[in-house]
């Protein structure tokens, strides 16, 4: 775990994230507030092991967003450094 707060626990992404990281990718409600087209299955599982290999070559890190009382994978956040070599949320 990263670090959690009283109802999320922010830890790193995992391959078994797969489906649920797929419902988000392929939604367009969800997609179009990136903005980016919906991903198909195989775009979606492409995009989370890269977003994973981000963990150990990057200074980008990808996060999984997971509800604590149940551990369900709900979403994703990152950390980066902006255009300006801030960092960022």
């Amino acid at each position: 775990m990263i670090f959690e707060t009283d109802r999320l626990s922010i830890q790193k992404l995992k391959g078994e994230d797969g489906i649920p990281f797929f419902d988000l990718m392929s939604n367009p409600k969800v997609m179009e507030l990136i903005p980016q087209d919906v991903l198909t299955k195989e775009q979606s599982d492409s995009t989370l092991q890269e977003l994973i290999a981000l963990e150990r070559s990057s200074d980008t890190k990808i996060y999984g967003l997971y509800e604590k009382l149940n551990n369900v994978f709900i979403g994703f956040c990152g950390f980066l450094k902006n255009d300006i070599n801030e960092d960022e949320i």
